[in-house]
């Protein structure tokens, strides 16, 4: 047991006077040794360069091309027999396309599988498409027209 609950109406001044720590309890080991007085290392810093992701390939699958040979399964597309490639060539399955992009951790495995393919082949980049600005309907990328 701890005797926690008696040290409840302890004044601040009494706690730190108290205190099992004293100043010398903050010191560093002496092995530590700053950094300037380190030996120098071959390693290097990694850098991050902007708009470069590494592309995280699902359990199973062993190339983009392999990927994009998934057959999409979703009711909405599911009796068009097309792959994920195949969909996302296809410009009028876009809204689709966009539609599960931002929906990708909210609707299950598939869709977020999907998404990462959309995303790995950057889809939005290169259809030169991108976010619609003003106030769309949610959960897709049709703008709302106001009279």
């Amino acid at each position: 047991m701890t005797d926690a609950s008696k040290r409840l109406h302890e004044t601040e001044d009494e706690a730190w006077t108290d205190s099992e720590y004293d100043g010398s309890s903050w010191a560093l080991p002496t092995s530590m040794t700053p950094m300037a007085q380190q030996p120098p290392s071959d390693q290097m810093p990694v850098m991050n360069h902007p708009g470069e992701t590494k592309v995280v390939l699902p359990p199973g699958v062993s190339s983009i091309d392999e990927w994009g040979r998934t057959m999409c399964e979703f009711p909405a597309v599911a009796a068009l027999k097309k792959s994920y490639l195949e969909l996302a060539e296809d410009p009028t399955h876009h809204d689709y396309l966009m539609w599960v992009i931002s929906h990708e951790s909210k609707k299950g495995a598939r869709v977020e599988d999907l998404a990462k393919y959309l995303k790995s082949i950057k889809y939005v980049e290169k259809h030169g498409m991108t976010k619609v600005s003003g106030a769309t309907f949610p959960g897709t990328n049709l703008v709302r027209n106001f009279k």
